[in-house]
C-alpha cells in the first residue's frame, strides 16, 4: 500500500481496551456487510477483517427519533462498545460509552465544517495506565477535497491512515453507488487499540454519508 505515509507510534500507548493494542504496524479493512435479507449491502452493519481476512470487529445499528446508535463487538461477539452519533445543521457528534453505561463517554467527537474549515477533534479517555494525562485528543485531517483519504494524529505524530475504496477498476471516484455504503482500507501503527481505530473510522465513514 503506497498510499500511507509515515506512521509512528503514539508517545503513549492509546487505548480504550488495553488487549487490542497492536505491536506491530497493522492493515485493517472495512466492508459493509452483507444483509442476507436484502439486495444490497446493508446500510447499517459493518465488518473489519485483518490482512488475512480474519473478523476482528463487526458493527451494527439502529436509528430513532434523529438519533443513532451502532454496537461495536469483537470477534467472538462480545459487545465492547455503543457509538452514539447526533447530527444537527453543518455539526456531527459522537460519544461512545460501555454498553449501557450512556452516561459515562469513553469518547466525545464531533465534525465541524466550513468555508475553508474543518474541525475533527476526538476525545479519548485513554485506558493505558501511565503517561500523565488521562485524556487525550486526537485530530481528524482530510487528504485533498474529495473525502478520500484521512489521517489521524496525536502530538502531531499520524497514528492512523484511512483509504475509501475505489469502486471502479482503475477509476477512483469520489461517490459511491447510490445506496451501497463505501469499504474503507485502514493503517494502525504500532501502540494503538485496533477497536478505537475501528470506531474512529465509522465516524468517518458515517459522517461521509450524513449518518447511517
Amino acid at each position: 500500500m503506497s498510499w500511507y505515509r509515515n506512521l509512528y507510534p503514539p508517545k503513549v500507548p492509546l487505548a480504550l481496551r488495553p488487549e487490542h493494542i497492536t505491536e506491530f504496524q497493522v492493515a485493517l479493512e472495512l466492508k459493509p456487510h452483507d444483509d442476507p435479507r436484502a439486495a444490497r449491502k446493508s446500510p447499517r452493519d459493518y465488518v473489519v477483517r485483518d490482512a488475512d481476512g480474519i473478523t476482528q470487529f463487526t458493527a451494527s445499528g439502529w436509528s430513532f427519533n434523529g438519533m443513532e446508535c451502532r454496537e461495536i463487538r469483537d470477534s467472538s461477539g462480545l459487545p465492547l462498545f455503543e457509538l452514539h452519533h447526533k447530527a444537527r445543521a453543518f455539526k456531527h457528534s459522537w460519544d461512545v460509552t460501555l454498553p449501557g453505561a450512556r452516561d459515562k463517554p469513553l469518547i466525545s467527537a464531533h465534525v465541524k465544517t466550513g468555508l475553508n474549515k474543518f474541525e475533527f477533534p476526538v476525545t479519548v479517555e485513554n485506558a493505558v495506565v501511565g503517561g500523565g494525562c488521562k485524556k487525550v485528543t486526537l485530530q481528524v485531517h482530510p487528504v485533498g477535497p474529495a473525502d478520500i483519504k484521512f489521517f489521524v494524529t496525536v502530538d502531531n505524530r499520524k497514528i492512523m491512515a484511512f483509504l475509501r475504496d475505489v469502486f471502479k477498476p482503475g477509476n477512483l471516484t469520489t461517490k459511491p453507488y447510490p445506496d451501497v455504503r463505501s469499504g474503507w482500507e485502514a493503517v494502525i501503527a504500532p501502540d494503538v487499540d485496533l477497536s478505537l481505530a475501528t470506531i474512529v473510522l465509522i465516524m468517518i465513514s458515517d459522517w461521509i454519508r450524513g449518518g447511517m
